[in-house]
């Protein structure tokens, strides 16, 4: 199994033979209706079962719930099996890390209390086998969409969060989930049209770049942007850099897989 440090900022993890890493983000759970989601969440944890045993640690790039946000004693019901198995896999010492995405970024440590699991707010460099890896939901990373990063920023302000807690929950999950499901709609549509060459995308694409100047990392690993993706980038030195979007499973069911030598992408239909 994988072992991971206890350090926030670098994340070590250590494969065992024959054990690999599983990147999966975007299943909107919760949304667009009860019974799809429902049948999206059991096809989920039934793809957690069949890797179980050569799972050496999972992570999950955000928007895994379409709506999620923590009271002080209160948590949204339902997802009982997903929240299960991902406890399980904690006690059997398989790390579970969580990376917070926009539709589901205002968590306050039922996770990592209750589960186990870890929690990140923005993105993380981890090693993994000794590859170097930059990780996160990837959302508002480059220039430009200054609309939504100041949108991100009042979302995550602490009055904001205090404000939305003072609501009826029957009142704040009307509100999050009318603004989460036109949110993720527009996006939907966009990202129909997204390769990493588009316009869109070259946000992400100008992030890698200017990041390589600083600092080489054999991969970086994103979500957001519903579109499976794995590119080369090239640097001067002659070293290649990899970029893999994990899609979604509204529609691609699609995820990463490092074997602890090589990264792809991998489909669960």
């Amino acid at each position: 199994m994988g072992k991971a440090s206890r350090n926030e900022r670098e994340q070590l993890i250590l494969l065992s033979e024959g054990k690999k890493v599983f990147f999966a983000s975007d299943l909107h759970l919760g949304s667009p209706s009860y019974a799809e989601s429902r049948e999206r969440e059991k096809r989920f944890v039934n793809w957690i079962e069949e890797h179980r045993s050569e799972m050496g640690a999972l992570f999950l790039l955000g928007d895994i719930f379409d709506y999620w946000f923590e009271y002080r004693f209160v948590i949204p019901k339902g997802y009982v099996r997903l929240l299960g198995i991902f406890a399980e896999l904690c006690d059997e010492g398989i790390p579970v890390l969580f990376f917070c995405g926009n539709h589901d970024s205002w968590m306050k440590g039922y996770f990592e209390k209750e589960i186990g699991m870890r929690v990140f707010k923005e993105t993380a460099n981890v090693s993994i086998n000794g590859k170097t890896f930059l990780v996160g939901h990837g959302d508002g990373l480059g220039p430009n969409e200054y609309g939504y990063k100041l949108l991100k920023c009042l979302f995550e302000a602490r009055l904001s969060r205090a404000f939305f807690a003072w609501l009826h929950p029957w009142v704040g999950y009307i509100l999050a989930t009318g603004f989460s499901r036109g949110s993720r709609k527009a996006n939907q549509i966009k990202s129909n049209r997204r390769e990493l060459e588009d316009s869109k995308n070259k946000n992400i694409r100008t992030f890698i770049e200017k990041t390589l100047e600083g600092r080489f990392f054999d991969y970086f690993i994103f979500a957001h942007r519903h579109c499976p993706v794995i590119k080369d980038f090239k640097v001067k030195d002659g070293k290649t850099s990899k970029y893999l979007n994990t899609g979604d499973w509204l529609s691609h069911y699609s995820y990463g897989v490092f074997d602890g030598e090589n990264l792809s992408l991998g489909n669960a239909k």
